[in-house]
């Protein structure tokens, strides 16, 4: 038996919520769960025959606190961030990094009450959507903003009219008139928008159109709330979606790394949270909250005599209103949008420095000089019936523009100066770079020490321009830590820079043939143990002979998940010796140390696995699509038999957080395995580092018969 060393991707930490905005009631959520109902839209598209999978996720939109320098330095110059010449120059350290941002956020089932897992490195994106070319997308969204409207709006997938597009505009025939329109002309959702505490379900087909070329596995999409593209945007609601080939999902997920990559410069003036962050740093007072190097000066906006008021979509007219959010005071005395500004306010309205958003309408065209923001908006002039519609484009550009001189953020993955948790690899793993661009600039994704294909060529650099998604395919044949930048100058010099790195397998294999394997297993220290996962001991392991070989038995059965809804089941190995998992422990932090093993602070498991059906396959379909849905797929997009949406389960990946096309009550298996003796005192003869993924063993007639990983390096275990 060979103890396996494979380094596992850390769980992402999700950044802390701002204003908590409770769930829509459970009535709310249950009439919006039950149109989940795994079926079609009564219109679809032609060119989509649907295989009757279904792909179920839970996403919200979240305002969070954001920081876009969380380690504190410039990792491109390698000093203090507020040291760094280039960040000063940017403009992006006056009021510090950490702003609110409005966020996509995926929860594992209708409830909304349980995050599921994102790496670490995806930053602000949202979850990623994966599914297979002819599969049905059902998304429920719940916007949890205390103030604004937010959608989600694909971009590369089909929808109908009614049950998917999820933007805002006239589903009219007349444009010009003054046309009344029901809610049910409203592009959805069809509620005035998702308001806060609202729900929608989407529906989406995935055409064979959206899928990768012949011959490549995935293609990257993109999602993104659609009220008012620009100010929802830079409030930060974008998110991934990947399209696999049939069939071809959880083998890519298996077999590659895959790395959703994001080019966004985001106008924290333009964002409809700019308020909130303004009103954040006049409550600290000197305005030096989250690194803040200077204070701030505003003056509330001024409203119309008539009180704002919302109206509805019963109303046959509006109350006078004006939704006012940077109009010059009335006495005129200031030009400027928050009232007389100090010194250093005054100076960027002089000089613009390359932050805010006239950089931007310089280099990129946009409003005439002098403009500074959208004017305010006087609802009163507004059609009444078209409430629908308008009320929840002029609430979101009525937030935006409230902090007129906040900066410009030059991000990847909403990372400045190289903040990104590294992008992880190993020497020689396949890697798909799932690349997007937004905001009003256009980038150039270029890598050092590796190349990448597109499209059937090799390309040292490529061009991507706002809301373009390209597929980068990579192997990583170059060692070591390396950059992935914009490769415009100027987006480079303002902090669009981040960090990749290709584990060492040489070194690695190395390290390994210099450890001494007895002298740890004799005994090396550690200083505590995992608080669940533990080797199982015997009664005699304080008098066990430490010079013997180390050996296991594996009794009992257990269960990864909820026993009443697990894919994964396994034996947790006994150790007599009281050995095994003292020396995983030390082998594990030497090669941590050494940067081996990628940053994870989950406990050790040692366990030998029983049944794991993550990779199980559905059976083709053949024909007209059926009228049922045979599968249904959860918030981490992998099959599994129908069951109630309540229900539907955890997070993507291995482990707790693992899903399956297959789970099952596991409780009696258990019950009845509990005392079985699997195997007695097998010896463990080596220790061995693998590739990523078990690789299927077949058979002389082509038969799959097992998987086994493959072995890339390893050392013997002493057995005197």
């Amino acid at each position: 038996m060979s103890f396996y060393l494979i380094p596992l991707l850390a769980a992402g930490v999700l950044a802390q919520s701002s204003p908590v905005v409770p769930n829509p009631s459970p009535t709310v959520l249950q009439q919006c769960a039950a149109s989940m109902n795994g079926q079609p839209p009564s219109q679809t598209p032609t060119d989509w025959k649907w295989n009757g999978v279904v792909r179920r996720y839970y996403v919200a939109a979240e305002q969070v606190e954001w920081d876009y320098a969380p380690t504190g330095w410039d990792n491109w110059l390698g000093i203090p961030i507020e040291l760094s010449p280039r960040a000063q120059f940017s403009g992006q350290l006056k009021y510090g990094t950490k702003w609110e941002k409005a966020l996509y956020r995926g929860y594992t089932d209708a409830s909304f009450s349980e995050y599921t897992p994102q790496p670490p490195w995806q930053g602000t994106q949202g979850p990623t959507i994966r599914s297979e070319v002819n599969d049905l997308i059902e998304i429920m969204f719940v916007n949890k903003l205390d103030k604004y409207y937010a959608t989600i709006h694909s971009m590369g997938l089909e929808y109908s009219k009614g049950q998917g597009e999820g933007a805002d505009y006239p589903n009219n025939t007349a444009p010009g008139e003054n046309v009344v329109l029901t809610p049910s002309n409203a592009v959805p959702p069809l509620d005035l928008g998702a308001a806060p505490g609202d729900c929608v379900v989407y529906k989406w087909m995935v055409n064979p159109g959206a899928g990768p070329n012949f011959g490549e596995p995935a293609k990257v999409h993109s999602y993104h709330s659609y009220i008012a593209l620009q100010q929802d945007t830079d409030a930060g609601l974008i998110g991934p979606q990947i399209v696999y080939a049939p069939g071809k999902m959880n083998e890519t997920m298996a077999n590659y790394r895959e790395i959703p990559f994001l080019f966004m410069i985001y106008d924290e003036a333009d964002s409809w949270l700019s308020g909130a962050n303004a009103a954040k740093l006049q409550r600290a007072g000197s305005g030096r909250s989250s690194g803040a190097q200077g204070g701030i000066s505003t003056t509330q906006s001024r409203t119309s005599a008539a009180s704002t008021s919302a109206a509805s979509t019963s109303a046959a007219s509006t109350s006078s209103a004006i939704l006012n959010h940077t109009a010059p005071t009335a006495s005129g005395q200031s030009g400027y949008p928050h009232g007389q500004p100090n010194e250093w306010q005054q100076d960027q309205w002089q000089r613009r420095p390359p932050q805010g958003s006239h950089y931007h309408r310089r280099q990129e065209g946009g409003p005439p000089a002098g403009a500074q923001s959208i004017p305010p908006i006087n609802t009163e002039s507004l059609f009444a019936g078209n409430v629908s519609v308008w009320k929840p484009q002029v609430t979101n550009l009525a937030g935006a523009g409230q902090f007129m001189g906040a900066p410009n953020f030059f991000t990847i993955n909403g990372y400045i100066f190289g903040n990104n948790p590294t992008f992880e690899m190993c020497q020689d793993d396949k890697v798909i770079w799932y690349v997007n661009a937004y905001g009003s600039a256009s980038h150039v994704f270029h890598m050092h020490g590796n190349g990448f294909s597109w499209d059937g060529g090799s390309y040292p650099a490529i061009e991507i321009g706002p809301g373009v998604g390209r597929t980068l395919y990579m192997n990583a044949t170059g060692v070591g830590k390396w950059q992935v930048v914009c490769h415009v100058a100027a987006h480079m010099t303002l902090g669009m820079v981040a960090n990749y790195q290709s584990g060492d397998l040489d070194g690695a294999t190395a390290l390994l043939q210099t450890l001494d394997l007895e002298q740890l297993l004799r005994g090396q220290a550690v200083t505590s143990r995992p608080s669940f996962g533990n080797v199982s001991t015997g009664s005699s392991a304080k008098q066990a002979d430490k010079s013997s070989p180390l050996t296991v038995t594996l009794k009992g059965l257990e269960s990864m998940h909820d026993p009443n809804n697990t894919s994964i089941l396994f034996v947790a190995p006994h150790d007599s010796s009281d050995r095994l998992m003292d020396f995983c422990l030390a082998v594990q932090k030497i090669f941590r140390e050494a940067g081996f093993l990628l940053p994870d602070d989950r406990p050790l498991k040692l366990h030998a696995t029983i049944m794991n059906t993550i990779y199980a396959k559905r059976a083709a379909t053949q024909g007209q699509a059926p009228s049922e849905p045979k599968t249904q797929v959860d918030s981490s997009g992998i099959v599994r038999p129908i069951r109630p949406v309540a229900n539907s389960g955890e997070g993507s990946g291995h482990g707790p957080n693992a899903n399956a096309p297959l789970k099952t009550n596991a409780v009696e298996i258990l019950d009845r395995f509990k005392h079985f003796v699997w195997a007695s005192d097998i010896v463990i003869e080596k220790m061995a580092i693998c590739e990523m993924g078990a690789k299927p063993v077949r058979a002389d007639s082509g038969t799959v018969i097992d998987e086994q990983y493959t072995i890339a390096a390893s050392a013997p275990l002493p057995i005197p």
